[in-house]
């Protein structure tokens, strides 16, 4: 009887591969974070990999065209820091109920 050519088995591909560590996923999903974030800006970014693949394309999680940091009235600036302070407010209570 000849031998078979068929292998005998599949290989499982996610036995095979080996698994990815934390800081390669956590650094995986801070890129794609990033990229979100940074979706709108890839038409101005002087960077060509950018243009090219129509996204951002820092690898070191820096974008070459930050936007600017928005600029808030003193108003907005007293309405953010109540709502802030009010939201932490509650967040605290409620990990007091269930905690008591």
């Amino acid at each position: 009887m000849p031998p078979s050519n068929k292998p005998k088995a599949k290989a499982d591909p996610a036995q095979a591969a080996p698994q990815p560590s934390l800081e390669e996923l956590r650094y995986e999903l801070a890129l794609r974070v990033s990229r979100l974030a940074n979706q709108r800006q890839w038409p101005a970014c002087p960077r060509r990999a950018c243009r090219r693949s129509r996204q951002c394309a820092a690898t070191d999680l820096s974008c070459a065209n930050p936007r600017p940091p928005r600029v808030l009235t003193p108003q907005e600036d007293a309405f953010m820091r109540a709502r802030l302070l009010r939201d932490l407010r509650r967040r605290l209570a409620e990990i007091e109920r269930e905690a008591g």
